[in-house]
């Protein structure tokens, strides 16, 4: 099975209001080096740092946005999270079994 995780070299930086999605040179091989994303994709990212589930994170947005459907919560979150991938921020990495 497959882990999700943030590139090596990429951090998210809130300027201004604005959140971005900076990567260093070794990242920038893989994605663009300065990249904007909104609110939610901002706490998606956050809850990818800290290895939450899907399940975690859906419960997390629904909390901070006061939003009820779960299912498209969590639909949103797997559109997020494949996005970010195909742009070369996350990777996934073999678990140790």
């Amino acid at each position: 099975m497959n882990k999700l995780r943030i590139r090596n070299g990429v951090v998210l930086l809130e300027i201004c209001g604005a959140y971005l999605l900076v990567s260093d040179r070794q990242a920038g091989k893989h994605c663009m080096y300065v990249m904007e994303i909104n609110d939610a994709a901002a706490v998606i990212f956050r809850c990818i740092e800290e290895n939450m589930t899907v399940k975690e994170t859906a419960d997390l947005i629904m909390e901070e946005y006061d939003v009820s459907d779960r299912k498209a919560v969590e639909t949103d979150i797997m559109t997020c999270i494949g996005q970010l991938k195909e742009y070369g921020y996350l990777t996934e990495e073999e678990d140790d079994l």
